[in-house]
């Protein structure tokens, strides 16, 4: 499976199209769950963002609660105001003859100003309510998150494929592919990185002491530093090319070019035939080491998305009720997309912008 740029296909007949390479979903995919693991799956990190907002709005919804209880009292003052003075005015205008619209057009100019500081008034107080349930919001929002930080903490690593497509979807995640993703490899996979795979090891880092152990178990002459023969390699140059390929993904050719050998995949081969290689790797199990290189390198990416743990808390405890009754969801807002290829998420052509 794979991801295809959309500009490969031509916009009408005869129009240019783009020779960048395919990428691997699956390396695609597990980029992007590994970042929302590394999100959600940080309890301490939600708990203390969750923490910060419950305790900020906690402040305001008091500034605000008393604002609007002052507001209040003096809306009302306001307007027993305006009562009175309608009546004093009027009595005024009428001991001036006035008379019908007259007299109420001359009340009104009388008591404008009163009525816009009423307006004032009220418009605060819209405000102020705006901003209280906006300060609401944010709040359940924040008990939503540490809601969210303890159900996910734990859970997110165990997802199946059609729970991590359903989360992905309540995240809007979009991922902007930054440059021309590298070519495809073809071929069989590495061995040496496939080695630390299925052994579930890191790559390990060689040096000095450790090297004098596997010399001497070995029984490399001249501390294995030196080709055994002309125009081959020394064994310590032969493992740190092993030891490279597993960490950077280096190719063959690449590798042989830069210690001067064109045997290194025959080397290993023999290595691995002769038990060499286990002896070497059990003795240095233990030491420090880096992740095995990916099977596939991917490009630079950035991914975007949208934290809402109310929609996200909301989907979970529907999906949950289901199971509980025996029975997964096949429809609705919250159910995972399915494709031809059968698994959930994935197209054998997708399109990526």
């Amino acid at each position: 499976m794979h991801y295809v740029c959309a500009g490969k296909r031509p916009e009408y007949a005869g129009a240019a199209t783009c020779s960048c390479s395919q990428i691997y979903a699956d390396g695609v995919e597990g980029w992007v769950w590994e970042n929302v693991c590394n999100l959600l799956g940080d309890r301490d990190r939600l708990l203390a963002l969750a923490d910060e907002w419950v305790g900020a709005t906690a402040k305001k919804q008091v500034d605000y609660s008393s604002r609007l209880a002052s507001l209040d009292q003096k809306i009302a003052e306001k307007s027993d105001t305006i009562d009175l003075m309608t009546a004093t005015f009027a009595t005024q205008v009428t001991r001036q003859g006035l008379t019908g619209q007259a007299a109420e057009a001359a009340v009104e100019r009388k008591l404008q100003p009163h009525y816009a500081d009423l307006e004032q008034l009220q418009k605060e107080r819209a405000d102020i309510e705006l901003w209280q349930s906006e300060a609401q919001e944010a709040d359940q929002r924040a008990k939503d998150l540490h809601a969210l930080a303890q159900s996910a903490h734990g859970r997110l690593q165990t997802f199946t494929k059609e729970q991590q497509a359903e989360w992905l979807a309540l995240l809007d995640i979009k991922v902007k592919v930054l440059e021309n993703p590298p070519p495809m490899r073809r071929g069989l996979a590495c061995p040496v990185g496939e080695w630390f795979r299925e052994h579930e090891r890191d790559v390990p880092t060689l040096d000095d002491q450790v090297w004098g152990r596997i010399a001497e178990l070995e029984g490399f002459p001249n501390g294995g530093l030196v080709p055994r023969q002309a125009g081959g390699v020394a064994p310590r140059t032969v493992l740190e090319a092993f030891l490279k390929k597993a960490r950077t993904g280096a190719s063959w050719p690449a590798l042989e070019a830069e210690t001067g050998s064109k045997g290194l995949i025959g080397q290993w081969k023999r290595w691995s035939k002769q038990g060499r290689w286990e002896r070497v790797m059990e003795v240095m199990k233990g030491c420090d080491g880096v992740p095995v290189a990916p099977r596939h390198r991917l490009p630079k990416m950035q991914m975007t998305g949208k934290v809402r743990p109310g929609v996200i808390l909301a989907a979970t405890s529907a999906r949950e009720a289901g199971d509980q009754e025996g029975h997964a969801q096949e429809s609705g807002p919250w159910a995972p997309a399915c494709c031809s290829s059968g698994r959930p998420g994935r197209a054998a052509g997708r399109w990526w912008p």
